[in-house]
């Protein structure tokens, strides 16, 4: 027995020396060469020590889009080009011409500090240039500050023309101290931007056409030597701004604690988040779980009540009546021509950065299952959640519809998760009752026989012996 094993282990040393000695001979001389400077350069590796100072790298937060040309309307400007993705741009309501006018109509007004802002935006135009995606546009540091520094002037010339008055109420102070010339100037530019506010408005949205939000602070706070803003915040004017735009925004937020702020757009978005919700993608995927209709979770004793909430994303779900019954509270949806467009860059945004949460995306892909066909859109309008708008109904199905395909995104919120489970739970767990006739039949029997009990008591009463007698 042990002359065999000795046998076997001789056999096992020889074949290995064979495979190994048939290794050596078919491996080339660089395979070899190869082989040994990765073995050696890995045993002298080390970690490398991060420098004190390094900074993480900063995310772009603007970005040019990638579209079907059927959506073109949706992401390209009309009224003014803001930004290098559209410096220069043709056939706007505001040319460069008529923007650059409107700056220097600015700058005699109140004397705008040049040497300040450029001072101060020097040292930042590495910072400027992190916002946008790398490569994305080809302009050097003194065509970059240049165009900084009139889109700056242009966007706080509009958001103070279309937010209460506040651009005509300060040139009002002014006026008798000026000519004539500069006076009607002043009166054309803002009766102009009055009357094409809406498309103004929207283009302050988009997310192609953005320029750091700091560049406009730098302005505002530091380079206009003719007016105080008596410590108004720059975030305040631009909200009242977009106080008729639906979404309208949640009274919660607090403008002074959003320090951040990385554009117009992300001020929007931020204005029109619920707090601590929607913010993390979920780490899983459930592609089995969704919502149903409307229109079926009404057939599964789920109703739809109009919700009177601070946030318009602010979608939930409880259980009513020893759990019979489920309901789904949404705040009123108001939906007009420039919805679509706002909401495509709402979630371009958060798809593309990434860090400001998913609200929207999450609300749409909701609103997308909830609402199917028409028959759905009529329901939710009949109880007060969609309002009454010239959009018709085949219309919100279609925006909602659409919407979601462009996101095509399949992780989504915890948050949203939850609402979808809660209502799954509900629907296949509720107490359920036999058929309605058969409910109201029992019942009837039910009052039927207590009133033949009450008139048999009567009966035994009133034939009964008193006692005594």
């Amino acid at each position: 027995m042990m002359d065999h094993s000795i046998e076997i282990n001789e056999m096992t040393r020889s074949m290995n020396s064979t495979v190994e000695n048939q290794n050596s001979v078919n491996r080339e001389p660089w395979a070899e060469k190869l082989t040994t400077r990765l073995e050696d350069e890995c045993k002298s590796w080390t970690p490398p020590n991060p420098l004190p100072n390094a900074m993480p790298k900063q995310n772009a937060s603007i970005f040019k889009l990638r579209y079907n040309q059927d959506d073109e309307e949706l992401y390209k400007v009309c009224a003014v080009g803001i930004g290098p993705y559209n410096h220069h741009k043709s056939g706007l309501l505001f040319s460069d011409t008529e923007k650059r006018d409107t700056v220097m109509l600015l700058a005699r007004v109140y004397r705008i500090d040049f040497k300040t802002f450029f001072s101060e935006i020097s040292p930042k135009i590495n910072e400027v240039r992190a916002c946008y995606a790398e490569g994305s546009f080809e302009l050097d540091d003194e065509a970059l500050s240049e165009m900084l520094f009139f889109d700056g002037c242009f966007i706080i010339c509009a958001i103070m023309a279309l937010s209460r008055g506040l651009l005509f109420s300060t040139w009002n102070k002014r006026m008798d101290r000026e000519e004539e010339p500069l006076i009607n100037a002043c009166k054309s530019l803002v009766r102009k931007l009055n009357q094409k506010a809406r498309k103004v408005v929207a283009d302050l949205l988009m997310l192609e056409n953005q320029i750091p939000f700091f560049v406009v602070h730098i302005l505002w706070e530091h380079c206009f030597l003719e007016i105080s803003f008596d410590d108004v915040l720059f975030q305040d004017v631009a909200l009242a701004c977009f106080d008729d735009l639906y979404p309208r925004r949640s009274r919660s937020r607090v403008t002074s604690e959003f320090s951040d702020c990385l554009h117009v757009l992300d001020l929007f978005h931020w204005s029109r988040m619920p707090i601590d919700r929607f913010k993390d993608r979920a780490s899983y995927t459930q592609p089995g779980l969704y919502i149903s209709t409307v229109t079926e979770l009404q057939a599964s004793s789920v109703i739809f009540k109009k919700r009177t909430s601070d946030c318009f994303l602010d979608i939930n779900f409880s259980q009513r009546y020893f759990r019979t019954k489920g309901v789904i509270f949404i705040p009123e949806i108001h939906l007009y021509g420039y919805s679509r467009r706002i909401f495509q860059n709402l979630i371009a945004f958060e798809q593309a950065y990434g860090l400001r949460g998913y609200g929207f995306t999450a609300y749409v892909e909701c609103m997308a299952q909830l609402v199917q066909t028409e028959k759905d859109v009529s329901l939710l309008r009949s109880s007060g959640i969609i309002a009454s708008t010239p959009v018709t109904d085949i219309e919100v199905v279609d925006f909602f519809r659409t919407l979601r395909a462009g996101a095509q995104v399949e992780e989504m919120p915890p948050d949203l998760y939850e609402l979808y489970e809660q209502v799954k739970d509900h629907v296949e767990h509720r107490p359920r009752f036999p058929n309605k006739w058969i409910t109201i039949s029992m019942f009837s029997v039910c009052i039927f026989a207590l009133s033949f009990l009450q008139a048999l008591y009567s009966m035994i009463g009133y034939y009964a012996p008193t006692n005594g007698h």
